[in-house]
């Protein structure tokens, strides 16, 4: 988290572990810098997730 902070993305804990839970959208912001930080595509951020279709 401390790292996060080096990129201007002060979140507390709580945030951070709603983020990972799925409980709360993440920021672009912060998905930046934790594609910085980890050296990453970011496409690794989303694999194996699935769309869900909304059919109207």
């Amino acid at each position: 988290m401390v790292e996060l902070q080096h990129y201007k993305c002060d979140i507390g804990r709580t945030t951070y572990e709603k983020y990972e839970n799925g409980e709360l959208n993440i920021r672009i912001s912060v998905l930046v810098a934790l594609r910085e930080i980890y050296d990453c595509k970011y496409d690794d951020f989303f694999e194996g997730l699935v769309a869900e279709r909304i059919d109207s």
